[in-house]
């Protein structure tokens, strides 16, 4: 008969109200040994396999050694195709194998995921300089193909466009593939969000003795908010110096969106605040490691040694002179515009389709009036047979096509309900054409 946890022997006590214990300060290590005085969590989850939240919850689970499978045990599975569950097996397999708190795990995790795409990023960092290169040629060309959009000039900006593709040929660049690095980082940043989320979740009795410093208790938030504040700060940090691997933040669009930014990340203060101390704590070193990763590639000696070259700059044509960056007051002004913008686009597009739809009426009403000529010219020539003067079939075809004259709306009783005369003349016309059609 399996005994509850309470009862279970050798175990450490838990901590007093002011925090200390009596034991040995090495028993409540994150990752102690697994010996007769620090029991396992499976031993644990073996003792009472009936309750596993309560000894999840208990204090000797927190102080209770991990090996490699305890998640599984304690209900966290995932399929071959859950990329947040594989990164929560490396997690503990780093924590297990290394012996490291979690904090420690978190940011090893973190690195070697960064290490193993450091390819691709001194590959982006590349084709980013040379990008880099270009960027004021290109922002001329593309200004000119939205002035010659607005004039409605579609050769003009055909030109232009030819002249911006020759432009990204000559220098092996093109702004899709600076799109290659985060939108793989993306998703590797969300599957170890969501992993980590998942651990708090349940939660993993040593997160709650994990952390380090003033957020030891990795499964609540920040209780001085400073992990928030830092985290949202490395991301705007990041934003600003294009760290995340989109090239030059020159453009205006991308300065625009910098702009934006700034305010989103104050804004989302007050919701991270709310996150466990895990998630932001990845998020700022996360955030950390981009920012040295852009430090380290913008390095002479770094691009000497990976062989990283910088073509010259091509230069501005005459009496060009760029726009200074746009200010927040600047990207509200043009994104009011672009939206009153749209507003109208989309207005006129109604009205082109309203239009559209009544010309459509219209070719109806001419498709029918041809195969109503179709049949009186079929009769005209079997009337010349007969020797009919061609001027009687004249007036026929003037009077099947003549344009009838507008008809005076005029209601009558009838059989003690009202009739409208205009709806009957047009209800014989066409009866009267069908019959015609039918001879």
């Amino acid at each position: 008969m399996p005994t509850s946890v309470s009862s279970t022997s050798n175990l450490p006590p838990a901590p007093k109200a002011d925090g200390y214990t009596d034991t040995d300060p090495s028993l409540i290590l994150p990752q102690p040994p697994a010996t007769a005085d620090v029991p396992t969590i499976e031993s644990l989850i073996a003792a009472n396999p009936d309750n596993i939240a309560d000894v999840l919850a208990s204090p000797e689970a927190v102080h209770a050694a991990m090996k490699i499978g305890d998640l599984k045990l304690m209900g966290l599975t995932h399929g071959v195709l859950n990329p947040a569950g594989w990164i929560r097996d490396a997690l503990e397999a780093i924590h297990v194998g290394m012996g490291i708190p979690w904090w420690g795990t978190i940011m090893i995790t973190t690195a070697c995921l960064r290490l193993a795409l450091f390819p691709l990023v001194v590959r982006m960092q590349a084709h980013n300089s040379r990008m880099s290169a270009i960027q004021d040629q290109q922002k001329v060309l593309m200004e000119k193909m939205t002035e010659a959009k607005g004039r409605g000039d579609q050769q003009a900006g055909q030109v232009y466009a030819a002249q911006l593709a020759q432009l990204w040929k000559e220098h092996d660049v093109h702004p899709v593939r600076s799109l290659g690095l985060p939108m793989l980082q993306m998703p590797l940043f969300l599957a170890f969000f969501f992993a980590i989320r998942k651990l708090v979740a349940l939660p993993v009795p040593q997160l709650k003795e994990g952390g380090l410093a003033w957020f030891t208790d990795l499964t609540v938030a920040d209780p001085y908010y400073i992990l928030p504040v830092t985290s949202m700060a490395l991301t705007l940090a990041v934003m600003q110096m294009g760290a995340d691997g989109t090239g030059s933040n020159k453009s205006r669009q991308n300065q625009h969106t910098i702009n934006v930014f700034r305010v989103a990340t104050v804004l989302a203060i007050p919701f991270v605040a709310h996150m466990a101390s895990a998630l932001t704590f990845y998020w700022t070193f996360s955030n950390s490691l981009t920012l040295l990763q852009a430090f380290i590639l913008r390095q002479k000696a770094f691009k000497k040694l990976f062989k990283i070259k910088e073509p010259p700059t091509v230069p501005l044509p005459p009496g060009y002179k760029p726009r200074p960056p746009p200010t927040l007051r600047d990207t509200l002004k043009e994104g009011k515009e672009w939206f009153l913008k749209r507003t109208r686009d989309e207005q006129e597009r109604q009205l082109k389709m309203r239009m559209a739809a009544r010309k459509g009426d219209k070719k109806a009403v001419e498709k029918s009036t041809l195969q109503h000529t179709e049949v009186i010219r079929e009769t005209s020539a079997s009337t010349e047979t007969t020797g009919a003067p061609a001027s009687v079939m004249d007036a026929v075809d003037r009077s099947v096509f003549q344009e009838p004259a507008p008809l005076q709306k005029s209601t009558v009783k009838r059989g003690g309900r009202v009739v409208d005369q205009e709806k009957e003349a047009r209800v014989a016309a066409a009866r009267a054409r069908r019959a015609r059609q039918g001879r």
